[in-house]
């Protein structure tokens, strides 16, 4: 009897583990769930689930547990190297990933640092001298730029950077980087090889980087060997646009950019593939792409956040001047103030528009709408980027009467003060906005929202009217009779206009939009509650008083319950304030 009793007490005890692991595991994605939407093949694989199968008697289910205050004592050493441990991957349909979300590690931030120059050169070059040689110059670069930038966040994304080797790749890559955009303003004059050398040497550095990932973690050695035969091919394409002239390579680079961009996703389609039961597929397909590095959606959605931050900061960057009149507000100060509003406009879009009551997030809705997500983000930055270049020559230009910049700026604003607008800087700002406009509305268009009940405007007339508006910017320059001044005016009271229609839209019916903080409902929302303890003759004296209708004051409650205590290590009282409340 007695070891049948222990027996059945172990069963309970391992019992209770399971329901507390079910626990834990709803409360660690509870977060991520509620925004980035619900995945039933969503898995954690936390060091303190391995035991879930395995507990079998009392003492290792107390040893389970975790200890705080130990874990807070306790640090790991530093090491040079650890083997590579992949953050999170598929596995026959299902996402194995740690319950935390993913952090930006520090160096990342530093990495976003270095592109504030490269996006200010590249822009700088762009607009040096506008034409069509300069816009594809700047898709080229930028491209390439965008590509080490989102190489680097794959490889932190997919692997635990927290080694001392692993921070010298780090510092290498950022090396290539600046290599790279030390040589972007005359790539197509004299540095072209020196510009392709250095993203080809951070390239080639990559793919060798995962052949060794590929040694040493067999269980994803597929996905690794593929991505690295993509890189070998693209960099068969750079080395041969070396040898060939202008124009005749840019036909080598684009096939180039194109693989670079999108060659990872054959391994997405092998692995697809090769998990379908009722495929065809050679075995060995199924052998090695049976595990795929998966993408953590926190540390991606924070890094892509982090860049276009990154992107809006410098948009505003462009539209400061040095005023010299005495009394500065005037058109250029004018002209400034409407691309900083533009600039709040499509931050606030972007950020809290399109963000706003997202149901199921692209990446993990679908690998289709995640890939398109991930892709859509290169068009719009780089419209918006070649848009705000610009708008340093437009903000300083006096293409109108009114303007007078040996007055109104200072001597080195004025210099570069125009007469005239060149017709290649109005299409490269129209067009630059109407890309990015019609990119966000892409990006927003790839999530699942939330319904919002009785809706002023449903999301997809919203996105529909957003591309409209977007292509009524991107005709604007065929008005040539626009100065400066038009062409911000307009084009910022269309932004505002689909910001409007926008905040609108995500209003309700009836709703109140307009008085809601003002009516009797919000005010009845708007409540504190709070927790007294008291003892019997307290709450029948305070009973007495409410019947009575008399009003109990809660100074008069926290002052007897000051009084009633005599010691202050003899803890709670009998009147005593037994806690905070909230609104």
């Amino acid at each position: 009897m007695y070891d049948e009793f222990e027996h059945v007490k172990k069963e309970l005890d391992a019992l209770s583990h399971e329901f507390q692991l079910l626990t834990d595991h709803g409360v660690a994605l509870d977060a991520n769930f509620s925004k980035f939407g619900y995945s039933a093949h969503l898995r954690t694989k936390d060091s303190s689930d391995s035991s879930a199968s395995s507990i079998s008697d009392k003492t290792t289910w107390r040893r389970s547990s975790r200890d705080w205050d130990a874990e807070r004592q306790s640090v790991d050493a530093f090491k040079f190297w650890k083997r590579p441990v992949v953050r999170q991957y598929f596995h026959k349909g299902l996402l194995w990933r740690s319950g935390r979300s993913g952090e930006v590690a520090s160096f990342e931030l530093f990495v976003d640092l270095l592109y504030v120059g490269v996006i200010d050169i590249i822009g700088e070059t762009a607009i040096h001298h506008p034409d069509g040689k300069s816009l594809v110059q700047f898709i080229i670069t930028f491209t390439i730029g965008w590509k080490i930038w989102s190489d680097l966040t794959m490889l932190i994304n997919w692997f635990e950077i927290d080694d001392v080797f692993q921070r010298i790749c780090v510092l290498f890559y950022i090396v290539c980087l600046l290599g790279f955009t030390t040589n972007i303003e005359y790539a197509f004059e004299s540095t072209y090889t020196s510009m392709i050398a250095f993203y080809l040497t951070q390239r080639l550095f990559s793919a060798a980087y995962f052949l060794w990932v590929a040694y040493l973690v067999p269980t994803v050695s597929g996905t690794m060997i593929c991505n690295a035969l993509v890189v070998a091919l693209s960099a068969a394409l750079w080395i041969g646009s070396i040898h060939v002239e202008y124009p005749a390579h840019l036909g080598l680079i684009f096939i180039a950019l194109t693989i670079d961009l999108f060659g990872s996703m054959v391994a997405v389609w092998l692995m697809k593939t090769g998990n379908n039961p009722n495929s065809r597929t050679w075995a060995w397909v199924r052998k090695h792409f049976e595990f795929y590095p998966a993408v953590n959606i926190e540390h991606r959605v924070e890094r892509n956040n982090a860049f276009v931050t990154l992107v809006f900061g410098y948009s505003v960057l462009t539209i400061i001047f040095q005023n010299k009149a005495s009394f500065g507000i005037n058109a250029f100060f004018g002209k400034a103030t409407l691309g900083l509003i533009q600039a709040f406009s499509f931050n606030w879009i972007y950020f809290e528009i399109d963000q706003y009551n997202i149901h199921v997030h692209a990446i993990r809705r679908h690998w289709v709408s995640g890939t398109v997500w991930i892709s859509a983000h290169l068009p719009f930055i780089m419209g918006y980027i070649l848009a705000a270049a610009t708008m340093t020559r437009l903000v300083l230009a006096h293409d109108f009467e009114g303007a007078d910049p040996e007055h109104a700026l200072g001597e080195r604003y004025a210099l570069n003060s125009l007469a005239e607008l060149e017709t290649a800087v109005r299409w490269f700002y129209c067009g630059g906005l109407g890309v990015a406009l019609i990119s966000m509305a892409v990006i927003s268009f790839c999530h699942i929202h939330k319904k919002l009940p009785d809706a002023h405007i449903v999301n997809r007339l919203r996105l529909a009217i957003r591309c409209c508006i977007a292509i009524i910017i991107i005709c604007l320059p065929l008005a040539e009779s626009l100065h400066s001044l038009h062409l911000i005016s307009i084009t910022t009271s269309l932004v505002v206009l689909l910001l409007a229609l926008d905040i609108f839209g995500n209003s309700c019916q009836g709703g109140k939009f307009w008085t809601g903080g003002f009516c009797e409902e919000q005010k009845k929302n708007c409540r504190y509650s709070a927790e007294c303890r008291m003892d019997r003759k307290k709450r029948k004296e305070v009973e007495e008083a409410v019947k009575r209708g008399e009003k109990v004051k809660l100074g008069d409650l926290v002052v007897d319950s000051a009084r009633s205590e005599t010691d202050e290590e003899k803890g709670l009282g009998k009147n005593e304030w037994g806690g905070g409340g909230h609104l």
